[in-house]
């Protein structure tokens, strides 16, 4: 279904655009950021990381249990987005009618034909708010990365309105909270303990959430 960004969000995506034009190095190094996943996945993918590593050297079964909840809870995010996305679907501000002219060639192609929900908000806060429950103080730190460092540098460049990333951040606590509650005792405790008990499924469970936390 086919429908329109608020007026709100029009507004926003021309008063960001109207910056672009000033300042053509920054704007492109922040193109590339996004690209190369500086503003993106490394630093939650090192999170997650660090945790799962401290978690098995101490052999701190809460802690798996949560990181593989977190790999539910994203997944199921995931989807959401996906539904969400086949539901509602308009043009990202770069490629909107009456906002295109705004953003300048030298920032590169944008091959998407839809921006909503914004996948990545979406990923990146379903993430964070498992890591929250587990260290709050690395939980800060990430949310603050989601505004600043996923959710405004993609809306400078057109990719998102802000519709897109509100609705991403619903989907989001959405999809965690569902694995939380719903998932993490019926399932992950259990695959915890069942892995813990055969050598071999424990290599396999470390080659899983390593080529996931390199997904991420």
């Amino acid at each position: 279904m086919s429908v329109l960004p608020t007026a709100f969000d029009l507004w926003l995506a021309r008063q960001l655009a109207g910056c672009i034009p000033f300042h053509p190095q920054f704007d492109v190094g922040v193109q590339d950021a996004i690209r190369a996943n500086v503003l993106g996945g490394l630093w939650f993918g090192l999170a997650l990381f660090i945790l799962w590593n401290q978690s098995a050297r101490g052999k701190d079964e809460m802690v798996q249990v949560r990181v593989l909840t977190i790999l539910l809870g994203s997944g199921l995010t995931i989807l959401l987005t996906l539904l969400a996305g086949a539901v509602i679907s308009w043009p990202p501000p770069v490629h909107y009618t009456g906002l295109q002219e705004l953003y300048r060639g030298y920032l590169g192609p944008n091959l998407n034909t839809t921006s909503f929900p914004s996948q990545s908000v979406a990923l990146y806060a379903s993430v964070t708010a498992g890591i929250y429950s587990l260290n709050k103080t690395i939980g800060r730190v990430l949310w603050t990365l989601v505004a600043f460092f996923i959710a405004l540098p993609r809306m400078f460049v057109g990719g998102h309105f802000l519709t897109d990333i509100v609705v991403g951040f619903l989907l989001a606590v959405a999809g965690y909270w569902a694995a939380r509650f719903l998932l993490e005792a019926r399932l992950s405790s259990r695959l915890v303990r069942i892995l813990d008990q055969t050598p071999r499924l424990q290599l396999l469970r470390e080659i899983i959430v390593f080529i996931w936390i390199i997904q991420v």
